[in-house]
């Protein structure tokens, strides 16, 4: 793999198959660096936001249909867990825009759109474990998956019609160490940015490539459903929504953001 980064990536391991590429870092975030990163094709039970199943290529059976990467970050605080899945969202915009010319836009928080629909999910996670005798140490886990060589077909066999692959999209195949790399070198500018200045230096690229705002959705929390306009992202990353005629602060994590018209 052709991989030009400083620390993401340098601790880098491909897996015919795994559950879960965020398991496995979890399972392992105390023996390995910093910064490691682990790839496949084929996910057997990888999640998603909010309790969903992410598997990946488990149901399409042909090599190469998916990506899932996951990153180990081992300087990560408590405070960063909310702000980690705007980076990684922002990581894939600048990575696999970058490398395919695609305009990647981001649906609040972290789902990645390519011509209306969805190219890739997010999930980041923590685990905090004693670190002998040192305290209690946290590593953050983040979790990539991206459609590559599906085909239509294939998301209407599985009900995703809201769905594309990076082939749908352009029309050429790319194989996952592509991706993964184009991924790594993203996340680490997106990174080393963040370490440097904080999400507010990063809010106006963010704000750029939001496709959420402005929109009208439909924001579902403590099983209530409200309808609202999307108006802006603050700088600790959450959804300013007017709702009721209330501007109302829209936590990831806390609620679901759907659009009323199609996907977005």
């Amino acid at each position: 793999m052709n991989l030009n980064t400083k620390e993401i990536g340098k601790t880098l391991i491909w897996l015919d198959e795994v559950d879960s590429t965020n398991t496995y870092l979890k399972d392992r975030c105390l023996t390995l660096p910093h910064g490691t990163a682990v790839f496949t094709d084929r996910q057997t039970s990888g999640k998603g936001r909010r309790g969903h199943q992410w598997s990946g290529d488990s149901q399409l059976q042909h090599p190469g249909a998916s990506l899932a990467v996951s990153i180990l970050l081992r300087d990560a605080a408590v405070a960063d867990m909310g702000i980690l899945p705007l980076l990684c969202a922002l990581a894939v915009r600048r990575g696999i825009g970058a490398y395919t010319g695609q305009d990647i836009g981001i649906k609040w928080p972290n789902d990645m759109i390519c011509q209306g629909k969805k190219l890739c999910g997010i999930l980041c996670e923590s685990r905090i474990t004693a670190h002998q005798g040192q305290g209690d140490a946290l590593c953050a886990i983040c979790g990539i998956g991206v459609n590559l060589s599906q085909s239509g077909k294939d998301f209407a066999r599985l009900q995703l019609p809201h769905a594309i692959s990076l082939q749908m999209a352009t029309g050429k195949r790319y194989t996952p160490e592509e991706i993964c790399a184009a991924i790594l070198e993203g996340f680490e500018q997106v990174y080393t940015d963040y370490r440097t200045g904080g999400f507010s230096a990063l809010l106006p690229e963010y704000r750029q490539g939001c496709v959420t705002l402005g929109k009208t959705v439909r924001v579902i929390w403590d099983q209530q459903e409200k309808e609202g306009v999307v108006l802006d992202i603050n700088p600790q990353g959450e959804l300013l929504c007017s709702i009721d005629h209330k501007v109302q602060v829209i936590r990831s994590g806390e609620a679901s953001v759907r659009g009323l018209y199609g996907y977005l």
